[in-house]
């Protein structure tokens, strides 16, 4: 990967080997004006026969640009008309993830995709950081809308802050779970909630679950999932930007949106969990087929029991 790397950089490019780091699409489809998307198609073929997955580096540019981690521009995809010209052509789904792990995919055709480098930092005197309550609902977010985008799997960047910053101005320092004492950030006990809430040592089980949402705004994410009890798990989060610019959280923060959820039956129990609060039910109810729940601008899990 050496060579290959060196190649691109004639047209001021850098390709890592992990994909889809620091170019676009632009650069890896049929362009007789783009020299640097000729050399890649060349080496594509090449670099996929020694690779097994294809591989994204998913950040976001928060704090100017304020991106959330299902962030786009509708009706365009970023704020740079070139791109957006290439996105169109090529039907890119909307989305900073799913827009990544659509092109890493490119450069590995037909094979998984995975992301080994994701997450949001908290530098205190950087632009570009958010606060700390915000990393915690963007990572939950996150996390699903990488599960939704198909990736394979999923590494944040990264478990723990490097070093002491006292300045607080490098952003390198600053992307960790924890601070670099080892004391959590509420993104830390945020992501260990959602792992104790979906652990699961069973096999899940496999069936669908015809439900409807009424009153879904176009941000409104969701997930199905089912555990080996038969339990079934909707997550439902609004993918909205909760910071910005710089790292002023938004006041007032987004209201939650209120979601009538519409089942083919009476579940024997509905039980709504809040990762970010802790692991103890929000509410509960019993024998209901339709009920409303408030979602908020991260991810709330309902269990859905006896189906």
């Amino acid at each position: 990967l050496a060579a290959v790397n060196a190649v691109p950089q004639l047209y001021g490019k850098t390709i890592q080997s992990s994909f889809a780091k620091e170019w676009d699409i632009q650069d890896i489809v049929p362009d007789p004006y783009n020299k640097l998307s000729n050399v890649l198609l060349g080496v594509i073929p090449q670099l996929t026969s020694y690779a097994n997955y294809g591989n994204a580096h998913i950040y976001f540019s928060t704090g100017r640009i304020s991106r959330n981690p299902g962030s786009a521009f509708p009706p365009y995809h970023t704020d740079d008309p070139t791109l957006n010209a290439y996105y169109a052509k090529y039907n890119v789904p909307f989305g900073q993830v799913a827009m990544l792990t659509y092109n890493a995919g490119l450069l590995a055709p037909g094979m998984p995709v995975i992301a080994t480098e994701t997450g949001y930092h908290t530098t205190p005197n950087n632009p570009d950081g958010v606060d700390l309550a915000t990393q915690a609902k963007y990572t939950l977010s996150l996390l699903f809308d990488a599960y939704n985008a198909g990736l394979a799997r999923v590494y944040l960047f990264e478990l723990a802050d490097e070093q002491a910053d006292p300045a607080g101005t490098n952003a390198d320092f600053h992307y960790g779970l924890y601070n670099s004492d080892w004391s959590p950030k509420p993104a830390a006990t945020a992501v260990h909630n959602l792992m104790t809430l979906l652990t699961d040592h069973g096999t899940p089980l496999a069936g669908a679950l015809n439900y409807t949402l009424s009153g879904a705004p176009a941000t409104l994410g969701s997930r199905l999932l089912r555990r080996s009890d038969g339990t079934f798990v909707l997550a439902l989060w609004n993918d909205v930007r909760v910071c910005g610019p710089a790292q002023v959280p938004i006041s007032p923060a987004p209201a939650p949106v209120t979601i009538t959820v519409q089942l083919p039956k009476p579940a024997t129990s509905v039980q709504v969990f809040d990762p970010l609060v802790g692991l103890q039910a929000q509410t509960t109810a019993t024998s209901v087929s339709s009920f409303a729940v408030a979602v908020p601008d991260h991810p709330v899990l309902l269990f859905l029991a006896g189906f």
